[in-house]
């Protein structure tokens, strides 16, 4: 099997857009999409932790893996991760790292991308 078969969840993956402000320097803008790529969501090594109502937000960390070309940086979000499906398995993430990982060659193999949710608690 290859690794590419074991990517079996879409990502779309956004960045801020820049522009300049009235004194010419820059400032964030809205999101940009960069693309959607094949990817795996999985929990972390340790298993799924949810972290809620502790400071009125949820918390769950997340890792996802994606090919060598995909366009994701430690700046960036995942704004959906989506089954084959269609069905929505994760909304707003933050990436917090990215990890290239390769092969005994020293060819890249994979990213491995930390990410985590943040958000209020839902009220029902």
């Amino acid at each position: 099997m290859e690794f590419e078969d074991l990517l079996v969840h879409t990502a779309t993956v956004q960045r801020h857009g820049t522009r300049e402000d009235r004194f010419g320097q820059p400032v964030l803008d809205d999101w940009n999409t960069l693309g959607q790529f094949s990817c795996r969501l999985t929990p972390p090594k340790g298993g799924e932790r949810y972290t809620d109502r502790s400071q009125g937000v949820v918390v769950a960390d997340y890792v996802l893996y994606f090919l060598p070309t995909a366009t994701v940086g430690e700046a960036d979000r995942v704004s959906v991760v989506t089954a084959a499906d269609g069905s929505v398995l994760a909304q707003d993430l933050d990436v917090l790292l990215v990890q290239q990982h390769c092969d005994l060659e020293g060819a890249p193999h994979h990213l491995e991308v930390p990410c985590r949710l943040h958000r209020e608690p839902s009220s029902g």
